[in-house]
Parts: structure tokens; C-alpha cells; sequence
């Protein structure tokens, strides 16, 4: 991988945001290169490590959505009775809709499902 260096890397997601991935990379080189030593001290506290990223990670998703779903709601309501044109990007059993250029990843819920996949509607 050209940013970190790597010649062989394996790719979960990108280990810049994702310190549990450099951990796995970081473990997968010292294997290769027989590097017991390095691997057994990456390896002492990892079941811990993995947890408080894990909860970190879910903290943030958290954040990130609360913070989306606020901006939405101020958006939402600046724009009540205006009419915006969406594409549906799922219509099996739930309908969903994306707004064309209004707000970045806002999904609407569209209660008639008699729209197609991937139709233009106005929302």
C-alpha cells in the first residue's frame, strides 16, 4: 500500500481511520518476517485493545449519527411544505429515498411503495 509503505498489506478498511487495523497489519508483517517477539507483544493486551476500540468505534458511530440527525432535523424544518427531488435507492418492504443535492446522506422514508427502484420522485 503506497500511503503506509507496504509492499503486502491486507485490506479491511483503511488503517488510517482504523487503529484495529494497523494492529492487524502490525501482526501479519511481524508473522511474516518470523518475528515472534514483536508478535507475542502485540498480542499481550489485544483481547482488551480490541474491546475499547470496538467501543470506541461505536461512540463515534454514535456522534456522527446524532450529529447528522440534528443537522437534518434543522434542515427539515427550515424547508416544511417544500418539495425536493430524491431517487429511491431501496424499495423491499421499507422505501427509501435520497435527496439529489440537498443534504449529504439524508435517506427520506417514502410511505408509497408503489415507486420502483432507482425512480426519480419528488418528496
Amino acid at each position: 500500500h503506497f500511503g503506509l509503505g507496504f509492499d503486502k498489506y491486507s485490506h479491511f478498511t483503511s488503517p488510517i481511520r482504523r487503529y484495529s487495523d494497523l494492529i492487524l497489519h502490525r501482526l501479519l508483517k511481524a508473522k511474516q518476517k518470523n518475528d515472534e517477539k514483536l508478535f507475542n507483544y502485540l498480542l499481550l493486551n489485544i483481547e482488551s485493545t480490541c474491546e475499547s476500540l470496538s467501543t470506541l468505534e461505536r461512540e463515534a458511530d454514535k456522534v456522527a449519527f446524532d450529529f447528522m440527525d440534528r443537522k437534518f432535523a434543522r434542515w427539515a424544518a427550515k424547508n416544511i411544505g417544500k418539495k425536493f427531488k430524491a431517487l429511491v435507492v431501496q424499495n423491499d418492504g421499507a422505501c427509501i429515498a435520497k435527496l439529489d443535492d440537498e443534504i449529504k446522506g439524508a435517506d427520506i422514508i417514502l410511505y408509497d411503495t408503489r415507486v420502483n427502484l432507482l425512480e426519480s420522485v419528488e418528496v
